[in-house]
């Protein structure tokens, strides 16, 4: 058992600084969306025609930011979630950390899997 511990704690350091990454890489994406919009507006209102190609960046870049952030906020627990299927599952699965792991793993790989 304890040779196990080794590999899961690097490996848990290594989804870490992938998630580390992902979270930066949105950050940057709210930022370039952020200064799409704005040069939106600009030629919108001072040149006279609207870029319009603004508009659809920002539409596919916030899905690529929620997707991107997720797995941070998820392990923060800092989003909405819902309680109907936790509280069912409660009365018939004991969580555990092996449970908890299971649930990031699974995140991690969904968004690996998405992209």
């Amino acid at each position: 058992m304890e040779k196990l511990k080794k590999p899961i704690y690097q490996f848990e350091k290594y989804l870490l600084k992938v998630e580390n990454i992902l979270f930066y890489i949105a950050i940057v994406g709210v930022l370039a969306v952020l200064i799409s919009m704005i040069y939106g507006i600009i030629t919108r209102e001072f040149l006279g025609s609207s870029a319009l190609w603004t508009n659809d960046f920002s539409g596919y870049a916030i899905i690529y930011i929620i997707f991107l952030g997720a797995p941070k906020i998820l392990k923060l627990r800092g989003h909405v979630m819902v309680d109907l299927f936790t509280s069912i599952m409660k009365k018939k699965i004991i969580k555990t950390e092996f449970t908890d792991r299971l649930y990031y793993f699974r995140n991690y790989l969904s968004i690996i899997i998405l992209l």
